[in-house]
């Protein structure tokens, strides 16, 4: 398979990013785990959500599509749609049928480490990418879990925000 080039890394990525079938996982559902929920099912794409209650999140969800039905932003098929490409994980090896884990838990390191190594031992390290939100510098993310270099430019990078 010819698969995107990451240039960071300067290896092909793990995933086709334009595959039909592609499941992209989201570990964390508050706001920036729903906002990222929400463009990949809209967009298209099959989305798999862990948290303690990923059900708010999908109930929030569907309500920010409802209000953007009723603005007539977005057809009522398609957000029904969009709602039907969420799917619920109730345990971290559920995701292990993902092609990419999003990681949107909260900024704590010794939290994410331990997310980290616990999506490693269950999933394989290739699958794990923490977000990079807007205005934040990156710094490295001394972690003891594995990373396979297609990957190594978004697993070994934390978050600064200021």
């Amino acid at each position: 398979m010819n698969r995107p080039r990451n240039a960071a890394c300067g290896d092909n990525q793990p995933f086709d990013p334009k595959a039909a079938d592609l499941l992209v996982a989201v570990v964390g559902t508050g706001s920036m785990g729903r906002g990222i929920m929400q463009v990949a099912a809209q967009g298209g794409t099959r989305v798999l959500a862990f948290d303690e209650k990923p059900e708010a999140a999908v109930a929030h969800i569907a309500k920010r599509i409802e209000t953007q039905v009723e603005k007539g932003r977005f057809a009522a098929d398609a957000g029904q749609a969009a709602l039907d490409r969420i799917g619920l994980a109730h345990d971290l090896a559920a995701l292990a049928e993902a092609n990419v884990i999003i990681e949107a838990i909260l900024e704590r390191l010794d939290v994410k480490q331990a997310l980290f190594t616990r999506l490693d031992a269950r999933t394989g390290p290739a699958r794990s990418l923490p977000p990079i939100p807007p205005r934040c510098q990156l710094r490295p993310l001394p972690r003891p879990a594995r990373c396979a270099p297609s990957v190594c430019a978004a697993c070994t990078f934390s978050i600064r925000c200021f």
